[in-house]
């Protein structure tokens, strides 16, 4: 990710810079006025001058938005009506909070449901540019969690993420999101669970494909817009990808998002598992965005395929696990614990023979 030097004109009314000054006696600046100042690293940002317009709020995102003082971490809100916290792009914003002192005033949807008595609070985020807040919530031993992400509203929202686990634990979000525009991030006390926990998120621009450098919700990034050669103009892998013939393999990043791809396996079959696997292969690299449980599934309609992975190494790396459930061809799965930037190498097999074309997907338990 670059690194970009940012004004956030979206807290800024376009005569920001002149609006601030008030010739009122006694009057700094004209109450709730933004205007610009100048952070510590020469990087502009944004003050706003206060209810009395005696004096102004601190310059974001470049000081604590916390009144408290509290080292930079900010509470979460308690209902709707709070104001957004200004978040810069590479910037990082904590959060802590305790469900155990909150009341129950939303309600997720679909996998993210809650209840009507299940505590819950709020942590309003505006985005200085377009790109991607990346969510990391960790909670307290035995808090059960539900994390969701509401735009604009907090109450009506059209709600964008949600991440409501299997078990109690970490949860994690990878929002899109536009410059300007509030998100409500809700952190729900599944069936009355209460805890503490701590919740950062960070804002990355908006991905570029074809600079050579790996960004929020990009498979690969082989520094062109080619097609052809493996990594798509859009940065997706594609079937034909040179380096999933043999170790090290394809490099391919997993962030939030489901990922699916369509390929062929490719003689010679080096690599065999417990499992079996002596035919024609593809080898992928995954890169990990998150820890968990990512659940692979493969789909081959001309042969029987072995799925197996390993970790610690490709040629010779520990097995991870493996299947070969079904006989002849459909469909193989199995689920891999894996950690941030510990790769995790993948082999699609042919059982015997040469294999051919199949449909991967990878996907977060």
């Amino acid at each position: 990710m670059r690194h970009r030097r940012v004004m956030l004109l979206a807290l800024c009314a376009a005569s920001c810079g002149s609006a601030g000054a008030d010739h009122t006696p006694g009057r700094l600046c004209t109450p709730a006025a933004w205007v610009y100042c100048l952070c510590p690293g020469k990087d502009y940002g944004t003050k706003q001058c206060k209810d009395d317009g005696a004096a102004f709020g601190p310059c974001l995102p470049c000081e604590s938005t916390d009144a408290a003082g509290s080292g930079g971490v900010l509470a979460p809100a308690q209902g709707c009506g709070a104001k957004p916290n200004a978040i810069a792009a590479e910037q990082t914003l904590h959060f802590e909070g305790d469900l155990g002192l909150a009341t129950a005033i939303f309600q997720g949807s679909a996998a993210c449901a809650t209840g009507v008595h299940d505590p819950d609070l709020d942590h309003v985020v505006e985005a200085g540019v377009d790109g991607t807040i990346a969510v990391e919530l960790d909670v307290q031993e035995g808090l059960d969690a539900v994390l969701y992400v509401r735009k604009a509203t907090c109450e009506k929202g059209a709600q964008v993420a949600c991440d409501a686990g299997v078990i109690a634990g970490s949860r994690h979000a990878f929002v899109p999101v536009q410059a300007g525009v509030t998100y409500h991030i809700v952190v729900d006390g599944r069936d009355g669970s209460v805890g503490s926990y701590a919740l950062a998120v960070t804002l990355y621009e908006q991905a570029i494909c074809g600079d050579a450098t790996i960004e929020v919700d990009e498979m690969c990034d082989d520094g062109n817009t080619q097609a052809a050669d493996g990594c798509s103009p859009l940065c997706a892998i594609e079937a034909g990808a040179q380096s999933a013939l043999a170790c090290p393999g394809a490099p391919l990043h997993v962030w939030s998002l489901p990922v699916e791809l369509t390929m062929s396996t490719s003689p010679p079959g080096a690599y065999e598992s417990s499992c079996g696997g002596a035919g024609a292969e593809t080898v992928l690299r995954v890169e990990p965005h998150r820890s968990g449980v990512l659940r692979a599934s493969v789909t081959a309609t001309t042969f029987d395929a072995v799925l197996h992975a390993r970790v610690d190494g490709c040629a010779d790396g520990q097995s991870a696990g493996c299947t070969n459930g079904t006989v002849g061809p459909g469909v193989e799965q199995v689920s891999f614990a894996v950690l941030t930037g510990r790769p995790l190498w993948l082999f699609v097999d042919a059982l015997q023979g040469d294999g051919g074309a199949f449909s991967l997907r990878l996907e977060w338990q």
